[in-house]
């Protein structure tokens, strides 16, 4: 059995971190297209925006994250996404994450497994 739980903190609320600055051209997220292709998570964790993006919805345990993402495949674009995942090492069945970047929207979805539950982490409500 799995539950999923939605944190999200509201703007304006203590804690909530400024919106990612845009550069020419789009988002701040926009330089993560270098990595499209590569087997690169830890560099895309330690994208500003990208952490801004995650403390935002209230994943802020980058750490944790880099583990959970260790044993990945390239990260890709999908549309207008750029998608980071991977799992924990000889940990698959139980730690993974998966991060949702989106290009034009500027939005940060994640995912997190561990213990048999997957919580969520989105802006987006039900």
């Amino acid at each position: 059995m799995s539950a999923v739980s939605i944190r999200a903190l509201p703007p304006g609320s203590p804690g909530y971190p400024p919106a990612p600055k845009l550069v020419s051209g789009g988002h701040a997220f926009q330089d993560l297209r270098r990595l499209v292709g590569k087997y690169e998570n830890a560099a895309a964790l330690r994208n500003v925006a990208l952490r801004r993006g995650l403390a935002a919805i209230g994943l802020r345990d980058y750490r944790k994250l880099d583990y959970f993402t260790g044993v990945q495949g390239p990260i890709a674009l999908e549309g207008d996404d750029i998608t980071v995942a991977g799992c924990a090492p000889h940990q698959c069945m139980d730690k993974g994450a998966g991060i949702v970047v989106g290009l034009t929207s500027g939005e940060v979805h994640a995912a997190v497994l561990e213990g048999g539950f997957i919580t969520v982490y989105s802006k987006v409500k039900d």
